[in-house]
């Protein structure tokens, strides 16, 4: 069975400027966890730029304002459980280092405000550092709002909500901050998060209200406040205090990259501007009608990738990990989103301790096939270790 471990992400990429929407990685299925992280940009008479940096755990937001302040957005988008409802977050922090403008802010967008649930967005609670009144004169609100995050301006001396800052700046939402929704003056500092997190609908919102997802944003709202464009670096994301971590190496053309958390071997050819994304999965992360030996290993590729072919290599180091199975019928297995099923071409290497599959264009699965796929080593659909 698979062994509890700290989630693992590798993330190859094989460029230097990622720019728009990317889809980064499917993970656990409990509410409060996020499971993707999307990088999207919104340019309008400006531009906007949300990208990872290569050989950091970091993703780097700026937006430069064209002849009007309207709305120039790069965003980082979390992605979370479906059942995850607004009485499920805690807290939600991340790092930055500002290089100048206004700091990254979060939104949580909403389903089912005033409706049924139909994933689109209805409203959205946002927790800003800052009002900035139609004449972009910052209000006396401003160290008000401010203290409301966790840490605010007291715990951290150079925590602006305008340039400035380090890499240590921590920012955090809890209970206690304020928020408002889209039907709101922004102004009004009327609620706080834990307001809203209690049987009572308040502005049509409650502990039972569902999450879409969060999104960490930088904007061009807030220009005119500073001579600067709007620029910053986030890491370390958490969700209710889980760290969201990356791993990014930089890859190209043919390769193989160890990933230890997941006991598992990644080789590829073709890779041009590619993106893959391997994660460490527990047992409670996939659906049942399987039994892994060792580990479950997530593996995804982008929609749009030149990846020719790709090994996956899972390894079962462990004695425990085959005690009831005979190795040399393990084969590699992979989740299609509704049934487990054998890949086309897997092996064992039995003495090397591993089961392999080679993913094409022609196997099942298939390199198409491949937007975030659980695959284990085991001996058979239901088959359970065999201890007589």
């Amino acid at each position: 069975m698979s062994k509890l471990s700290k989630r693992a992400i590798l993330t190859f990429i094989i460029a230097t400027f990622l720019i728009g929407m990317i889809p980064i990685m499917p993970i656990s299925a409990l509410p409060g966890d996020i499971t993707s992280i999307e990088l999207e940009t919104r340019p309008k008479d400006g531009s906007a730029v949300s990208e990872f940096v290569i050989g950091q755990d970091e993703i780097h937001v700026a937006v430069t304002m064209g002849t009007n302040k309207d709305g120039d957005e790069a965003r980082i988008r979390l992605h979370v459980d479906p059942a995850t409802t607004v009485g499920d977050i805690n807290t939600i922090s991340w790092e930055v280092y500002v290089v100048g403008g206004y700091r990254p802010h979060v939104d949580i967008l909403l389903d089912g405000v005033g409706g049924a649930v139909d994933g689109v967005a209805d409203d959205c609670l946002t927790a800003e550092f800052a009002y900035a009144n139609g004449d972009d004169v910052v209000t006396t609100t401003l160290n008000t709002w401010l203290s409301t995050f966790e840490g605010g301006s007291g715990d951290y001396p150079s925590w602006s909500p305008l340039g400035g800052g380090s890499v240590s700046d921590l920012t955090t939402v809890n209970g206690e901050t304020a928020v408002w929704t889209n039907g709101q003056t922004q102004a009004n500092l009327a609620h706080t998060l834990s307001e809203y997190q209690t049987p009572t609908l308040v502005d049509g919102i409650n502990e039972d209200t569902i999450v879409l997802y969060l999104e960490i944003e930088i904007d061009d709202w807030a220009f005119a406040l500073t001579p600067s464009d709007a620029e910053a670096y986030v890491r370390n994301i958490a969700l209710n205090g889980v760290v969201y971590a990356l791993d990014i190496v930089n890859a190209t053309g043919t390769g193989s990259y160890f990933v230890p958390d997941a006991d598992t071997t990644i080789t590829y050819t073709g890779a041009d501007d590619d993106t893959i994304i391997v994660e460490d999965l527990t047992e409670g992360d996939v659906e049942e009608g399987f039994w892994a030996v060792g580990e479950y290993v997530d593996v995804q590729l982008a929609s749009d990738t030149d990846i020719d072919t790709l090994r996956i290599n899972v390894y079962y180091d462990d004695p425990e990990d085959i005690v009831g199975f005979v190795e040399a019928d393990l084969r590699m297995y992979w989740y299609d989103g509704t049934d487990w099923s054998k890949c086309s071409d897997t092996g064992v290497i039995v003495g090397d301790d591993y089961v392999w599959a080679d993913i094409t264009t022609t196997s099942t699965p298939s390199i198409s096939q491949m937007t975030g796929t659980p695959f284990g080593p085991g001996v058979g659909i239901e088959a359970m270790p065999d201890f007589s």
